[in-house]
């Protein structure tokens, strides 16, 4: 609080400051909490899209495979 004393700006605010600091505390906490679950969101987002990837690409390697086995067998 030394800053606040030295500080005509903040001390002007202080007693303002001191009385929301619980409301201040729990909007703060309130934002962390929304980044950190929008960054779980985005982490599995990312592992969705990539299990999605695997598996098209793997649907179209098992439909190749199919296909040659179907030639090899023509023929």
């Amino acid at each position: 609080m030394d800053l606040v004393k030295n500080s005509k700006i903040l001390s002007t605010f202080s007693p303002v400051l001191e009385e929301h600091s619980k409301f201040l505390t729990i909007l703060y906490f309130f934002e962390t909490f929304l980044a950190d679950l929008r960054d779980i969101i985005r982490s599995l987002e990312r592992s969705l899209e990539v299990k999605v990837r695997f598996k098209f690409f793997g649907m179209i390697r098992m439909n190749n495979i199919k296909n040659i086995k179907k030639d090899i067998n023509e023929e």
